[in-house]
């Protein structure tokens, strides 16, 4: 198991100041760089180069030039977190450009838990897209929700696939 910080800030040198507390316990830091404002060539540097750990970044809703610039830019990128509704033909462009890099496909959902049914087809479009780790983050209003969860856990286990 894997303890992964997430940083989700909008000034890079916010992003940077957090990177390095995450760092001193995390084994994975992600950073969310849609949410970054002033990320340029010049900051990636700076991030690249502060970060000794692996990192993993979420990106929701890049074009594929600026997501192959990042994958270029930083060196450092284990974990490439894309969120499930980029388009498959970008995901396989990904996969075949930088086959190193793990790729999670991912849903958030702040608000609820999508039913059983809801989060395996979830699941399937992930893998179908081509992820290697599928990745499903909700909120949980009550105890059945985490059931869910707990039960999609389990059967993703079962068939050997990467949650």
């Amino acid at each position: 198991m894997k303890l992964c910080v997430p940083i989700k800030k909008s000034k890079v040198r916010d992003v940077i100041f957090q990177l390095k507390k995450a760092e001193k316990e995390a084994d994975i830091v992600e950073i969310w760089l849609d949410e970054i404002s002033d990320l340029n060539e010049s900051s990636e540097h700076k991030i690249d180069l502060i970060s000794k750990k692996p990192l993993l970044y979420k990106v929701s809703k890049q074009s594929i030039a600026k997501i192959e610039h990042l994958l270029k830019t930083i060196k450092n990128i284990e974990y490439l977190d894309l969120d499930i509704s980029i388009e498959k033909n970008i995901i396989k462009k990904i996969k075949e450009k930088f086959p190193q890099i793990q790729l999670i496909i991912s849903h958030h959902d702040f608000k609820k838990t999508p039913t059983q049914k809801e989060l395996i087809s979830l699941v399937e479009i992930m893998f179908t897209k081509g992820a290697d780790i599928a990745k499903i983050a909700t909120k949980a209003n009550k105890i059945e929700d985490s059931l869910n969860m707990l039960s999609l856990l389990s059967q993703i286990t079962k068939n050997g696939q990467k949650s």
